[in-house]
């Protein structure tokens, strides 16, 4: 849940906005609130691939007005819309290798 909600603030609050020119005020810093606890494998699973499909698509149709020069910074080092996606990637990657560790480690546990 964690990553779709990641997801969808780095795709539709963040690199969307920069990707049409439009620079969020100062003082808004897009940190997304927690995942619910206790959140239905079901529901997690249906926002995961909902978001990613849409990101996809956001891929496969990159805008050609893509406004690389606008950069918002949001308490992290100034980036594009394309770069926000790029740091989402390396996010992602990171909590991915968290889940196989994990189970790796329960799975040799029995």
């Amino acid at each position: 849940m964690h990553l779709a909600i990641d997801e969808i603030y780095l795709r539709d609050i963040i690199a969307t906005p920069l990707l049409e020119g439009i620079v969020p005020p100062d003082g808004v810093t897009f940190l997304p609130p927690p995942p619910p606890y206790g959140t239905k494998k079901e529901i997690i699973v249906f926002w995961f691939e909902r978001v990613r499909s849409r990101t996809v698509d956001l891929f496969d149709n990159w805008p050609e007005d893509d406004h690389p020069a606008v950069k918002f910074a949001g308490g992290l080092d100034a980036m594009n819309g394309l770069e926000w996606f790029e740091g989402y990637v390396s996010h992602e990657v990171f909590h991915h290798t968290q889940i196989r560790e994990l189970i790796e480690a329960h799975t040799s546990m029995k």
